[in-house]
């Protein structure tokens, strides 16, 4: 069986599976009984599955982990006249996560030790700014539904010559009294990301045919792209200060900028605790 021939559409490396995990540490403070300010700071740990038409690199696995972008945010909540809870949100992301790992890959150099793609990097390496602006209505205190429009816009350029695309949701979420402890919920998300600014040079291979680009994780113009995503969980308020909320959630659309490894599920756990 011969080699299938290369066009803008095929690439000599093909990521199969992309797992990645971020433990988010979160502390806040309520400075008034408006306003609340908080700290994120996430560690991520990733890893992609390869088949290649490399020799030497059949099936290969790359993995990153380290501390990501630093997030600093303020809260301003405020209630309508019809009982319904406003909420908006601002912050600063900081370049906290690191944009040089690298890892051995089919690419050609000195050593064994490359730039890796954008998808394995570990932050932005820019100033970015989240936003959201979130509504909330209770009925008889057993029902309530929530939305939320959500944005990251980033700014500059990293040292490496790109920035991430801007992100945009728009997020709702349905949620009942199954007892006064328990609270099953679902939730809808739409998701919109742009492709990303600029290009980090060391990631392509200008001799290569056709295209630089040794596969799709490479190419900046293939990244982004619009999902909606359905979510179930359940809220169990263990006591007065302490919650556990689990979620999961999975794709329902995906109309993407180019050919990537499709979502096919995420879990959120969260636990939280006043004093």
């Amino acid at each position: 069986m011969g080699v299938e021939p290369r066009t803008a559409k095929n690439f000599p490396v093909v990521p199969t599976v992309i797992t990645q995990k971020a433990a988010i540490f979160a502390l806040g403070y309520k400075l008034s009984s408006q306003w609340q300010g908080s700290i994120l700071a996430p560690y991520i740990n990733q890893e992609t599955d390869h088949i290649s038409s490399v020799p030497g690199y059949s099936n290969f696995n790359i993995e990153t982990s380290g501390i990501g972008d630093i997030t600093a945010a303020a809260l301003y909540s405020w209630y309508s006249s019809n009982k319904g809870l406003w909420g908006f949100s601002f912050g600063m992301s900081l370049p906290t996560g690191s944009i040089d790992e690298e890892g051995d890959t089919p690419r050609p150099t000195e050593d064994d030790k490359e730039q890796l793609p954008y998808t394995m990097q570990l932050g932005s390496g820019t100033y970015d700014f989240p936003f959201a602006l979130n509504y909330q209505y209770s009925h008889s205190g057993a029902h309530s539904f929530n939305v939320g429009l959500l944005a990251k816009i980033r700014t500059g350029t990293n040292d490496r010559n790109y920035r991430l695309g801007n992100n945009y949701g728009l997020n709702s979420r349905y949620q009942f009294d199954l007892s006064p402890r328990l609270q099953p919920f679902i939730g809808l998300n739409f998701e919109y990301s742009e492709k990303i600014h600029g290009q980090d040079d060391s990631l392509i291979i200008p001799g290569l045919p056709v295209s630089p680009y040794p596969a799709s994780i490479t190419n900046p113009e293939l990244f982004g792209g619009t999902s909606i995503n359905l979510g179930l969980g359940l809220l169990w308020r263990v006591a007065n200060d302490f919650r556990l909320r689990v979620e999961i959630g999975v794709p329902l659309y995906h109309n993407l900028n180019g050919p990537q490894p499709n979502e096919n599920w995420q879990t959120t756990i969260n636990i939280s605790s006043s004093l």
